[in-house]
């Protein structure tokens, strides 16, 4: 029987077609989020990511990751955000990649996302981004560093 949980990181997905949209200054109790998220769904649009900061002085900020090729319909779900929540402010970047690396076997092994993390660091890529799950680690770059992260991670974990 073979034990998939001894191959630590096993794949790498590098994915260009994405943007990422920004929602600042949302006050941590208002209902920015929830008028925001029904927008979306109304317009058919699939978010890959969800980030949240912590609130500080009761604001916090909001990004989603999703298809770049939906900009305007995003610029139009933002000018209904605005008409309802004037005080906060959007972007959006589609000048990202993102970056990610899978494996089983992250599951049982500690200090995958260290050496990953370390690897950006030493090739002077800025992280926008980062988000984990149990067998996948993914961080959005600056498209403009997206080949030269792919083929570090590539060495970095012998892909």
């Amino acid at each position: 029987m073979i034990n998939l949980e001894n191959h630590t990181v096993d794949g790498m997905i590098i994915d260009e077609e994405k943007m990422m949209i920004t929602i600042k200054n949302v006050r941590a109790s208002s209902r920015v989020l929830t008028d925001f998220l029904k927008l979306i769904r109304d317009a058919e649009i699939n978010i890959d990511v969800i980030s949240q900061t912590a609130p500080i002085d009761n604001h916090i900020d909001i990004a989603f990751i999703v298809l770049a090729d939906q900009i305007e319909v995003v610029e139009g779900v933002f000018n209904k955000l605005k008409e309802r929540h004037a005080d906060i402010v959007t972007t959006i970047n589609d000048q990202i990649t993102c970056l990610a690396i899978t494996g089983i076997g992250m599951r049982s092994q500690s200090g995958v996302a260290s050496n990953f993390f370390n690897t950006l660091t030493e090739n002077n890529i800025p992280i926008l981004m980062i988000t984990t799950s149990e067998i996948r680690v993914t961080c959005v770059v600056n498209k403009e560093d997206g080949y030269k992260g792919s083929m570090a991670m590539k060495n970095a974990f012998a892909l």
